[in-house]
């Protein structure tokens, strides 16, 4: 990933998202100069940066840049290279999902690759609203976040894992990472047709009662 037309720089942008996120959730994006504003930009994220180069525009073209690129394959290396590092990667890793409620009718185009924000089964009890699904791998003691993608609001878990599993398997194959470990999972993973798949896919595969 290369850098924008401006001061700030794509990774920069990214830093700035995440600073961000951990104090304001729900912060839209053209606030950002404003939260920043009383901050020590140049600490905090590059030297010669100011609030002022953190507008709407740059960090739109950055989530344009990370849909392009893949944003799972994208979180899944940056989390590799991180758990590798400091030895997080466990012999077990966990797969599950949970719904994320939105307010608002979000009607956009049925294109491929775009996320559908609708009713479905909520985790989070508001069958009212409608929701997209988060799957997430957790790996080790410490469940560190391996993987992450954004699914369909209207997705089933006893397809979503094993979909999730084969992306995750080539995930694996295109960065040259084979080790071994065994995968966690709700019952929604088990099932008839499909779990003589899985284990092919992924080798060990253990069910949680």
């Amino acid at each position: 990933m290369g850098s924008l037309h401006s001061a700030i720089a794509l990774g920069e942008s990214v830093v700035a998202m995440i600073i961000n996120g951990l104090v304001f959730t729900n912060r839209r994006l053209y606030l950002m100069p404003q939260f920043f504003a009383n901050k020590p930009v140049d600490k905090l994220i590059a030297e010669g940066l100011t609030a002022d180069d953190i507008t709407y525009d740059t960090l739109a073209a950055t989530l344009d840049n990370i849909w392009a690129y893949g944003e799972s394959k994208l979180y899944g290396q940056v989390a590799l290279d991180i758990a590798l590092d400091n030895g997080l990667l466990g012999a077990l890793n966990h797969l599950d999902t949970t719904s994320v409620s939105v307010e608002g009718n979000y009607d956009v185009p049925d294109e491929p690759g775009v996320i559908k924000l609708t009713h479905g089964h909520s985790k989070d009890h508001r069958p009212d609203l409608k929701q997209l699904l988060v799957s997430l791998v957790v790996t080790g003691d410490s469940r560190f976040p391996l993987w992450m993608e954004a699914l369909d609001g209207n997705s089933s878990d006893k397809v979503n894992f094993h979909e999730t599993l084969s992306r995750v398997k080539v995930f694996q194959e295109q960065i040259k990472h084979h080790g071994t470990s065994k995968w966690v999972a709700d019952s929604a993973l088990y099932t008839k047709e499909k779990r003589n798949y899985s284990a092919h896919l992924l080798g060990n595969l253990t069910l949680m009662p």
